[in-house]
């Protein structure tokens, strides 16, 4: 399982954005999905989030995210097929 942040945190969401997590699944996947295995892809989705800072009412936020009970038994690749005409 993997959650945008740690459980009883918030995640952080921009109004017209959307939230930071689906933010980096989108640009990873889009950027490294046809190159790096999944895990990896998970593994810069975390650091790119972590290293993430924002400000709401004042206040300094970050989000941490996680994973939980990893049951993959192998890593795997997402590939782009070639649409066929």
């Amino acid at each position: 399982m993997f959650m945008s942040t740690m459980q009883g945190f918030l995640s952080i969401r921009h109004k017209e954005e959307g939230s930071w997590f689906i933010q980096e699944v989108c640009k990873i996947f889009k950027t490294y999905g046809n190159e790096l295995t999944f895990v990896d892809c998970v593994r810069k989705i975390m650091k790119s989030i972590r290293e993430k800072e924002g400000i709401i009412d004042g206040s300094q936020i970050a989000q941490l995210p996680e994973i939980r009970k990893d049951r993959l038994l192998s890593d795997f690749q997402l590939k782009q097929i070639a649409p066929t005409i």
